[in-house]
């Protein structure tokens, strides 16, 4: 083999939540590119090689979370005594998160989970074994767990750091990127907002998807041989759309982290709240009872950011036409729908509403009545925490980052440098 050497790793390091720091105290995170596959083709510095799994599943077990409580082993062992008699059965202790320090600055993003094997509540996972076997390349011999590229190019992008080839939960092909978090950052800024906003927009959006990165790090995919995935159920990541002036203010906020209380602080966005901030509670889970409300007047909000932004207008107001059978049955206070009822079918919740109907957001109306109507809406994802492009109305009105990022998660909320 020429070019950039492959390399072998231990597979349970891959399938454990853990992560290492480079020299400057920058952790070094695992993306997932892609997974399932059964080969792949990709090209690194000496040529291009064809990689195909060779191995078995891993032991997966699923189970159902009932209750959260503190890493602390003594309220532990009394919940799962709790649990075990109420349920008559097992429970099991499935932490996730991670605790880490920089500088002097320790970060906790722990809790565990009470889990019962079967039930109502939460779905979770839990690795018992790592995936059998291995992957086999066309351009080396043997079978490796893990193979390492560096300067690797795949479905012709280049992604930075390494390109791990290794096996997923289902015993399939997996490829993952091993890269420093301020690296990745490069990557998510440009594939999350407009890079032509102005400078503080760009720079609250480094900082919020910095704390998102470090919130969800142990926290998700942890029956996945990577941290986080590149699609926007973690935080979308397209190396290949990185621009100088997204570059720019990753550098620029170079560890600069947003905690309240010194713990992390939520830091959610979408990308246009429509002028009607979202209840973040409500936004990501099914209302539990039905109330039919009056729908936001979207034809005259409140003040917005978003609604004087020169970026982004075809987000904050748009129309649709309506399914003749739908029914509106649930709206929060919010001015958000929180379940319909269509083609007999019921769906509960904002993202299921969303995806049933094919909408922006659910905050929409129905008008006029009769075989003509349209969906009018405003605002474009779930609409809770930071506005982007409320983000950038109040960068070109002059704000700071700072000042941009107290506006939607606090004036109690500080910067500090982690690294």
């Amino acid at each position: 083999m020429t070019g950039a050497q492959a390399l072998t790793l231990a597979t349970a390091a891959l399938w454990s939540d853990g992560f290492s720091f480079t020299a400057d105290g920058v952790p070094v995170v695992r993306i997932g590119v892609a997974a399932g596959l059964e080969r792949a083709e990709f090209e690194f510095s000496g040529g291009s090689c064809v990689a195909i799994p060779q191995g078995g599943p891993a032991k997966i077990r699923k189970v159902v979370g009932v209750e959260t409580v503190a890493p602390d082993a003594v309220q532990v062992e009394a919940a799962l005594a709790a649990w075990r008699v109420r349920s008559g059965g097992e429970a099991y202790a499935v932490p996730r998160g991670a605790l880490y320090s920089f500088s002097g600055s320790v970060v906790d993003t722990r809790r565990v989970w009470i889990a019962l094997p079967k039930g109502a509540g939460e779905p979770l996972e839990r690795v018992e074994a790592p995936p059998t076997g291995g992957v086999s390349l066309s351009c080396a011999d043997g079978v490796a767990s893990v193979w390492r590229f560096s300067d690797a190019r795949y479905q012709g992008v280049r992604y930075p750091g390494n390109l791990l080839l290794t096996l997923d939960a289902a015993g399939l092909l997996a490829i993952v990127n091993e890269v420093d978090a301020e690296t990745v950052l490069g990557g998510v800024v440009p594939a999350e907002t407009y890079p032509a906003a102005a400078a503080a927009a760009l720079q609250a959006q480094a900082i919020a998807a910095r704390n998102q990165l470090l919130a969800r790090l142990g926290a998700r995919h942890v029956a996945d041989p990577f941290h986080l995935c590149a699609k926007t159920h973690c935080q979308a990541y397209a190396p290949q759309k990185a621009t100088p002036s997204t570059s720019d203010a990753v550098r620029a906020t170079r560890g600069r982290t947003l905690v309240r209380a010194g713990r992390l602080v939520e830091t959610l966005y979408s990308a246009s709240c429509g002028g009607f901030p979202a209840d973040p509670q409500r936004a990501f889970s099914a209302p539990e009872t039905l109330r039919v409300l009056p729908p936001a007047d979207l034809s005259s909000p409140p003040r917005s950011w978003c609604g004087g932004a020169s970026l982004g207008m075809d987000r904050y107001r748009w129309t649709k036409p309506a399914p003749p059978d739908l029914e509106i049955l649930e709206r929060g206070d919010d001015g958000r729908v929180g379940a319909v009822r269509l083609g007999g079918r019921e769906h509960r919740g904002d993202l299921a509403v969303r995806r049933a109907l094919g909408l922006r957001s659910g905050l929409f109306s129905l008008a006029p009545s009769g075989a003509s109507r349209a969906i009018v809406g405003g605002g474009f994802g779930h609409g809770a925490g930071m506005c982007q492009i409320g983000a950038i109305g109040q960068a070109e009105a002059g704000r700071t980052a700072d000042s941009i990022l107290r506006s939607y998660y606090g004036l109690d909320a500080q910067l500090i440098r982690l690294w």
